[in-house]
């Protein structure tokens, strides 16, 4: 499962990109955006980690599945968040940890 700030250092390590600076003119925002994005304010979206991951060869439909996870957790929409998580998660990943995690489903939990 990726999230928003692993694309991002995912997109800096392929590229030998040495700023954040850098990170934002490869994908065309600011530098702003970028740090909103390391400091977990905000997320990548749709848009941007499609982006990402037709640069990197990425497999697309698990990027978008854990972009709209990420979405909908911030959203606070669980049964939303559930959904996505099928399709983000492969059979050995271990669900990301995070806040709300215990309110998705026992089998879910990361504790």
């Amino acid at each position: 499962m990726y999230n928003s700030k692993s694309l991002v250092d995912l997109l800096k390590a392929r590229y030998d990109l040495p700023s954040d600076y850098s990170v934002a003119q490869k994908l065309g925002c600011s530098r702003s955006f970028i740090y909103e994005i390391r400091s977990g304010r905000r997320n990548l979206g749709f848009d941007y980690s499609l982006k990402i991951a037709d640069m990197l060869g990425l497999d697309t439909i698990k990027v978008i599945a854990s972009a709209g996870y990420e979405i909908s957790m911030s959203k606070k929409q669980l049964k939303h968040a559930k959904l996505w998580l099928k399709y983000a998660n492969d059979k050995n990943d271990k669900p990301p940890p995070t806040k709300l995690a215990g309110q998705l489903s026992p089998h879910l939990s990361t504790t």
